[in-house]
């Protein structure tokens, strides 16, 4: 609500790639931010986003901008001298879902992640975070304030800076109401403590660690997308008989094409064409076995320290 006498800000930006905002209509907006740590205890960490305003999807279902086709990421910062912090986390296709089957324009939901436990964005009234546990980056021993948030849902970017009305308590809570729009989608960081935000690839623990997302097939048995790499072009996988193994045809690069060729005890071989991301943090593409099998898979790149 807009008190009497005030005009109603526009909606925060909306970005696509390279930052360029998208056009919309005007409303009154609320925002909160609470960010939690205390020191010592990383598993107390905790976020909080509440972001009440006029929420654009973009293209929707099946496009660009469709996390449950393309997935996503959160980047929280401070660029405060004293209290800076830089943490961008991976958000995986398999664990988003429209709100409604038949009204993808309702928006998306993403639940049982880690650290970031649930999302709710949904369309022309609000954005909802939660984040818990110690995969969370952030501190608080020195005030953060102001702090970035950056939501990318498939090719779409929201942007929101924390920095007006704000409570700073040092190794306990930051809590800011009712904040400044920035003027637009923040340049992309260099470096993170999680991931960096230019692309998965730039972390030089990628792409060993674990791999998760959603398979579909036609086969008695249910497939499965989880693997993981524990050389750059090799590792293992949880076949149903026993750990199973795979090779790469080649190593991971943007928007390149790979072969995975997955055994297991008792002759057992599929095969994975996957296409890799733009970003390097997913992959896609058709699957086969040699008992018939086939369907199609997707998975990202858990960071090697953030579990599915």
């Amino acid at each position: 609500m807009v008190a009497a006498g005030m005009a109603a800000s526009p909606p925060f930006p909306q970005c696509r790639r390279y930052a360029r905002r998208a056009s919309g209509p005007s409303r009154g907006s609320l925002k909160k931010l609470v960010l939690q740590a205390k020191a010592g205890k990383a598993r107390k960490r905790a976020l909080l986003l509440i972001a009440k305003d006029d929420i654009d999807l973009g293209a929707g279902a099946g496009s660009d901008d469709d996390p449950t086709v393309h997935g996503g990421w959160l980047r929280v910062f401070s660029s405060s001298v004293d209290g800076a912090f830089d943490d961008t986390y991976p958000l995986a296709v398999g664990k988003w879902k429209p709100i409604r089957k038949s009204k993808p324009e309702k928006g998306y939901r993403y639940g049982k992640g880690d650290p970031i436990k649930s999302i709710l964005v949904k369309g022309g009234k609000r954005i909802r975070i939660v984040g818990k546990g110690a995969g969370l980056g952030h501190s608080l021993g020195l005030d953060p304030n102001p702090v970035l948030v950056e939501l990318a849902i498939g090719d779409r970017r929201f942007c929101m800076e924390f920095g007006g009305t704000t409570n700073h308590r040092a190794d306990k809570k930051f809590i800011a109401r009712n904040t400044r729009r920035p003027s637009g989608c923040p340049p992309r960081a260099t470096t993170s403590t999680t991931i960096p935000a230019q692309g998965c690839d730039a972390s030089p623990a990628y792409p060993l660690g674990d791999w998760d997302g959603t398979c579909t097939g036609d086969g008695a048995v249910p497939c499965t997308a989880a693997l993981s790499y524990t050389m750059p072009t090799e590792g293992t996988w949880p076949a149903t008989t026993s750990n199973g193994q795979f090779t790469a045809s080649s190593l991971l690069a943007r928007g390149a094409s790979v072969t995975l060729t997955l055994t297991a005890t008792g002759g057992y071989v599929a095969e994975n064409q996957m296409t890799v991301s733009v970003n390097g943090c997913c992959m896609e593409g058709p699957w086969s076995d040699n008992q018939g099998a086939s369907g199609t898979l997707s998975r990202c790149w858990m960071g090697g320290q953030i579990g599915p």
